[in-house]
């Protein structure tokens, strides 16, 4: 008991002293087993198990009859970029949290096209959101050659620890892992919030709300630019509602919102018209269906656009689909793809390449659920 304490103690030391650069920038060689079992004074067999450790957790690496540190990018110019340049193959990785949602298969589809007229072969790989399982990717995809690593990220806790510490160019698409050796292209979300508020009190609505989801919502930057642009406009809290689904699994749990829905909806004037923006097209679809199989409210069957007009959010093939077809807010799958590439592309060849954030614009395409009010 007391060797596993001493093992435990000294793996915790060195992970942050690792995390901290005490041993060396990414890339550099580590401790030998035997310097590490003379330093701490422990047989070779407890500093092999600490070793073990350190590399499960991928602070180090072993290639060949070395360790070497990978606490973050290693760039090429370092013991490890050298060997890894060598090993490297025209191939890119990429994961998704959810191969089933259409907007990541949509950016699949044109990110593995764009990466192939660049001469990349794409490699695709689902985690489900489960963060070790995408750790477990991670390590596949560096040990299967891929030069870089497009990640679609979920919100789960822990997740940007993992990619803080990984050796390869990561591009995250969709969310700010706010990571330095990490780019992100995204679209402008504070913007398009502010841009649905805007149509919603042009076409005259004077009630809002906003549908996101319960796990996100905290950071969410859409609801931030829809408040913000309401705020602008004069209205206060009591006049905008945030509701936030749950989920069940996998799947959003568009009941956990009914409740509340329904009474936005019982408490809403006749002369009054309630304008609704979803976090995504799947989320509003569900919204609508809510509103269109509601009896009655006060006496009166509310309709979509009249009473309530909605916008959702990806320009999903259903929003079109649906009746009445959905407003949605859109942009183009061929452009995320294209800056995602030639950034990525980027950080690979460019030693001197520096990590940014790159916002792709966002346009409204209107439909049937906010068509103009007839009086």
């Amino acid at each position: 008991m007391k060797s596993s304490g001493r093992i435990i103690e000294i793996t915790e030391r060195l992970a942050e002293e690792l995390r901290a650069g005490h041993y060396g920038a990414p890339g550099e060689r580590f401790l030998t087993v035997r310097q590490l079992a003379g330093r701490f004074g422990v047989s070779l067999s407890s500093a092999c198990r600490i070793f073990s450790e350190l590399s499960e957790r991928q602070l180090i690496c072993l290639d060949g009859k070395n360790y070497y540190i990978t606490t973050g990018y290693v760039p090429k110019e370092s013991p490890y970029g050298g060997i890894l340049a060598k090993s490297r193959r025209r191939m890119l990785g990429m994961i998704e949290n959810n191969i089933n949602t259409p907007y990541f298969s949509a950016l699949a589809q044109e990110l593995s096209g764009a990466a192939a007229k660049e001469g990349y072969r794409l490699i695709l790989a689902t985690s489900g959101g489960d963060i070790r399982r995408e750790a477990e990717i991670l390590r596949d995809f560096r040990e299967l050659g891929v030069c870089g690593v497009f990640t679609c990220p979920s919100i789960a806790p822990g997740l940007t620890d993992i990619y803080s510490i990984y050796p390869l160019p990561v591009v995250s698409l969709g969310r700010d892992l706010e990571l330095e050796n990490c780019d992100t292209v995204l679209v402008d979300n504070f913007s398009a919030g502010a841009q649905a508020a805007k149509h919603l009190y042009e076409i005259g609505c004077r009630r809002f709300a906003y549908v996101g989801l319960k796990s996100y919502i905290g950071e969410d930057p859409r609801v931030k630019g829809f408040c913000s642009r309401l705020d602008s406009l004069g209205y206060s809290d009591t006049d905008i509602s945030i509701l936030t689904a749950g989920k069940n699994g996998e799947d959003i749990d568009i009941s956990t919102i009914s409740g509340e829905l329904y009474r936005l909806l019982h408490e809403l004037p006749d002369s009054l018209r309630m304008g609704i923006f979803c976090y995504h097209d799947l989320l509003a679809v569900e919204t609508l269906h809510l509103i269109k199989h509601r009896e009655s409210v006060n006496s009166r069957h509310l309709m979509v656009p009249k009473d309530v007009a909605i916008i959702g959010f990806d320009d999903l093939p259903i929003s079109s689909l649906v009746t009445p077809s959905l407003t949605t807010i859109s942009y183009r799958f061929a452009s995320i793809a294209k800056k995602s590439l030639e950034i990525m592309l980027d950080y690979i060849g460019n030693p001197e390449h520096i990590t940014g954030k790159y916002p792709v614009a966002s346009s409204l395409t209107v439909r049937e659920s906010t068509a103009a009010r007839e009086e």
